[in-house]
Formats: C-alpha cells, structure tokens, sequence
C-alpha cells in the first residue's frame, strides 16, 4: 500500500502506472512512501522520486520492490 501525503492510501498489486484518488493543485507537495509492504511474498520496497512540488502531472515517480532471499549457512562440526 502507497500513501500520499499520509493519508491519500493506494493498494497496488501490480506492475505498471499508478494515480491517488486525490488530485493534487499545481504548487501543492506531495511526498509518497511505502506504508504496507507485500506479505505473499515477503518484500522490501523502496520510493524514487517520491517527493517534491506538483507542477503538472508526476510521472517520474519509481516503486521498487524485491525479495528478499534466505541465507544459507553451513556449519561443520570436526
């Protein structure tokens, strides 16, 4: 789940665009962040370019989500 602001919440389950519900006036901040992470599977998201000043439509804005992967340790008994 992305939020806006900290209030304006998004649930995105996918690749591609994404718009808040609320519309945002020209010189208006906005600052995006990651409020819920995925849980199935388990992910760690990042925001890119998730805050500034509207000025006109924001479309540079990247959510990054990855995997985490599982160590795997070996230990030997001699």
């Amino acid at each position: 789940v992305l939020q806006n602001n900290n209030g304006d919440d998004l649930s995105v389950s996918s690749d591609g665009n994404f718009t808040f519900a609320t519309t945002m006036a020209s010189g208006q901040a906005y600052a995006i962040t990651v409020l819920t992470e995925p849980s199935n599977p388990a992910q760690t998201c990042a925001v890119a370019d998730g805050s500034g000043t509207v000025t006109a439509n924001v479309d540079d804005v990247t959510v990054t989500c990855t995997t985490p992967t599982a160590l795997s340790t070996r230990t030997k008994t001699v």
